[in-house]
C-alpha cells in the first residue's frame, strides 16, 4: 500500500500535465510491466497477435474516450452495436 501511495504522489504532476487519468497511467503500467510481456510468451509462434500496449495511436484514441464512458461500458457496446448488428 506504501508503494501505491508513493506512485500516486510521483504521477501527480504527470496527471496535470497530460490530462490522463491516474487511474488509466496506473493500469496502463501494471499491465505493461505485470502482463504484457509474459502474455505474448503464450501465443503461437505462428500468429501475429496485437499488442495495444505498444501502438501510441491506439492508446491516445482510447484515452481520448472519457473514463466515465469506458466503465460505463458504453464505447464497447458501440463498437457491438456497429460491427455485429444482429
Amino acid at each position: 500500500m506504501l508503494e501505491v501511495k508513493r506512485w500516486i504522489n510521483d504521477v501527480a504532476p504527470y496527471v496535470k500535465k497530460s490530462r490522463v487519468s491516474k487511474f488509466d497511467l496506473f493500469f496502463l503500467e501494471h499491465r505493461i510491466g505485470k502482463w504484457a510481456a509474459n502474455n505474448f510468451l503464450n501465443y503461437d509462434l505462428l500468429t501475429n497477435p496485437l499488442n495495444i500496449f505498444n501502438c501510441r495511436e491506439l492508446i491516445e484514441l482510447w484515452l481520448s474516450v472519457s473514463r466515465a464512458e469506458r466503465v460505463k461500458k458504453s464505447i464497447h457496446k458501440k463498437i457491438i452495436e456497429l460491427t455485429w448488428p444482429e
